[in-house]
């Protein structure tokens, strides 16, 4: 009998990349995770083995942070962090385990490990009290046949103790987020021999495992999800970003993604939409970050400078993007070159770019 990570694998292999975005990786908005302190400036890169820190304005690293386990080979997949900035990071090996390490401020070393229950873990979230929200699943196979297993799991704050498992109608769930009352949300989506099909986003009332409802309408394949700071849920789906109310399952609006499907959503101050899109490690295919007006499908900017295939947003207090970057090899070659580019407030030009460090955006995120 063998397992297959169907998550961390998955997001990490250069060919699935574009169907995988963390709840954690979107910046400015309010509900997804304990909000940010502005205080926290450093730049944390997600790469497929190891977490790298860069100060502010720096293109060189700070530290890296490598896997709180040694085995034949480690890959990272999420961060988050809590009220305190202690940093927790996904770990899956191919051994088919999977755990949470988790940091204090500024430390290398573990601070402790989260295991229990814990297989294939892609997507974090935090409420408002510390509690850890980890999106968890594998495959099992024996010869031809598979069974799939999918839940979200929820431990207490600031320790390794199961609290609660939620695995009604998870089904390949790729994104967490919670809203301003406590409410989970879960992107999942389902797959068919020939491809994905099909998803929903189901929410969950706080600090239950009950289903309060199941968004269905406009839905196609739920990448990632966001709040506005209005509360108006934003879903990465297919070539449009699915908008809801607050509380509804009805669409409100649909914001098109011609270029590419959706990836990663980000919000400024204003409310501005930042959408990346991209379909991964194609030869000679490149794609822009559009930005949108507050509340509308308007256009206010294409960002294509620098940019093959946009991974993963992050706004700092300043304002400026940070967008994580692939750049394939070409049609004769399977290797790529990653970077985090810089663009300061309402540019389109690059203002730097943070390659040192840089060898698969995962995710950006801003933390002490």
């Amino acid at each position: 009998m063998r397992s297959i990570y169907f998550f961390t694998m998955s997001c990490l292999s250069a060919a699935f990349l574009y169907a995988c975005s963390s709840s954690s990786g979107i910046s400015s908005v309010p509900g997804s995770a304990p909000s940010a302190n502005p205080s926290w400036v450093n730049l944390y890169v997600v790469n497929s083995t190891s977490v790298t820190i860069y100060k502010p304005g720096s293109n060189e690293p700070q530290r890296r942070i490598t896997p709180g386990r040694k085995r034949n080979r480690t890959l990272f997949g999420a961060i988050a962090f809590d009220h305190g900035g202690d940093l927790y990071v996904t770990n899956s090996d191919f051994h088919n385990k999977g755990w949470v390490s988790v940091y204090a401020p500024g430390a290398k070393s573990v601070l402790r490990t989260i295991t229990r229950g814990i297989t294939g873990p892609s997507s974090l979230a935090l409420d408002a009290t510390g509690n850890l929200y980890v999106a968890n699943g594998n495959t099992t196979c024996s010869g031809a046949v598979c069974s799939s297993s999918f839940s979200v799991l929820v431990y207490a704050a600031g320790s390794a103790s199961l609290l609660r498992t939620i695995s009604l109608r998870v089904n390949s769930p790729l994104a967490l987020a919670l809203d301003s009352m406590g409410n989970l949300y879960v992107a999942s989506t389902q797959f068919r021999r020939r491809g994905p099909c099909c998803g929903s986003v189901t929410v969950y009332a706080r600090g239950s495992t009950s289903v309060l409802r199941t968004i269905t309408k406009g839905m196609v394949y739920p990448r990632a999800i966001a709040f506005d700071p209005a509360g108006n849920l934003y879903v990465a789906n297919g070539y449009n970003i699915t908008v809801y109310a607050p509380g509804s399952d009805s669409v409100l609006r649909s914001v098109p993604t011609p270029y590419a499907p959706a990836v990663a959503l980000a919000f400024d101050g204003a409310g501005n939409l930042y959408v990346a899109g991209s379909f991964g490690s194609i030869p000679s295919h490149c794609f822009p970050v559009v930005v949108y007006a507050s509340g509308t499908a308007s256009v206010l900017q294409t960002i294509t400078q620098g940019l093959c295939q946009p991974m993963s947003l992050a706004l700092d207090n300043a304002g400026n993007l940070y967008i994580g970057n692939e750049v394939p090899g070409g049609p004769a070659s399977s290797s790529s070159t990653s970077n985090v580019l810089v663009y300061a407030p309402g540019s389109t030009s690059v203002l730097r770019t943070i390659s040192e460090g840089i060898d698969n955006t995962l995710q950006l995120e801003f933390g002490p």
